[in-house]
């Protein structure tokens, strides 16, 4: 078992870094310099979290063997923004940058991995692209009984893109099935797959009788947004917080992170809980206890720590 990890996950690397250093997945933006949002932390170049060497831990490569590689079809290079795997299979988010085209996920059959083979493309809606959300899971709920998939939806082009997530039927990953496509946060209520907020990222949880997803609202401080997909097909809000104003002890203020924005996160099962860890930038990690309890959690989410970075952090 241990080798064939070990296997899926130098496959993984490679897949992911490929077609050279990976890109944030995020298009160029004019910037005014100021950080007013999620949207605009992820894609402010202070951060030097992609482009470049700088900011960077130097790179290693010990325990990781390459023992394939594949070329994707219509794949620009430098675009392969996240790679999720599930099972026998491997999911990669494609965007197109600024010519926003072949943007989708690239479905990668990985059960022979020293002879990976492309075998679907999930087409993105024009004017939308995956970026840093791109997870499989399997669920077992009242309404459904499979795999799935969810992504992310970020705007290349705003007339045209949706915001919010994607889920999809990928039981039969040849043959994946779109069952929701942009659902997320509107800022006018009612209208829907075109005003739905963009989402930097995705993660989904089954949680026994229900399943859950958390998005990272790009667009305003309410950053947290938790829907539930019990019913894959019919995905409801159920919350968006903003933990930085509920519990003010997550801030560092007078080191330059008196407004903190979400930038990606994780479920875990973690004994008889259901702990999500959110990742804030410099800001460090909020754990929360999201356990689904029958009494509105994980509608309230309780903070069970955080972590801070030390000042100045010498690890980069």
């Amino acid at each position: 078992m241990r080798k064939r990890l070990r296997l899926v996950l130098g496959l993984s690397l490679v897949l992911s870094l490929l077609m050279a250093s990976v890109a944030f997945a995020h298009v160029d933006e004019v910037d005014d310099g100021a950080i007013d949002n999620a949207k605009a932390t992820h894609g402010h170049d202070q951060h030097d979290q992609h482009g470049g060497t700088d900011g960077h831990l130097a790179p290693v490569s010990d325990d990781v063997d390459v023992v394939s590689k594949l070329e994707l079809r219509n794949v620009v290079p430098g675009k392969i923004a996240d790679v999720g795997v599930f099972a026998d299979h491997a999911y990669l988010a494609a965007w197109g940058g600024v010519t926003c085209k072949y943007n989708g996920v690239h479905v990668v059959d990985i059960s022979d991995v020293e002879n990976p083979d492309e075998i679907a493309f999930i087409n993105a809606k024009e004017g939308s692209y995956p970026g840093e959300g791109v997870q499989a899971l399997n669920i077992a709920t009242s309404a459904f009984k499979g795999d799935i998939l969810v992504t992310n939806n970020e705007k290349c082009n705003d007339k045209a893109g949706f915001g919010g997530m994607n889920i999809y039927d990928v039981t039969d990953p040849a043959h994946p099935t779109p069952l929701t496509v942009g659902f997320g946060d509107d800022a006018v209520p009612g209208a829907g797959k075109k005003d739905a907020h963009e989402t930097h990222s995705v993660f989904a949880w089954d949680a026994g009788s229900r399943a859950y997803a958390v998005m990272v609202d790009n667009e305003e401080a309410l950053d947290v947004d938790i829907v539930d997909i019990t019913d894959p097909k019919k995905p409801v809000f159920i919350a968006e917080y903003d933990l930085a104003q509920r519990y003010p002890q997550i801030l560092q203020p007078g080191q330059g992170l008196d407004e903190v924005f979400l930038h990606d996160m994780v479920v875990k099962q973690i004994g008889t809980q259901q702990v999500m860890l959110a990742s804030y930038w410099d800001g460090g990690y909020v754990q929360l206890d999201v356990t689904d309890n029958g009494a509105g959690v994980p509608a309230t989410p309780v903070v069970l720590a955080d972590s801070d970075f030390p000042n100045p952090d010498s690890q980069g």
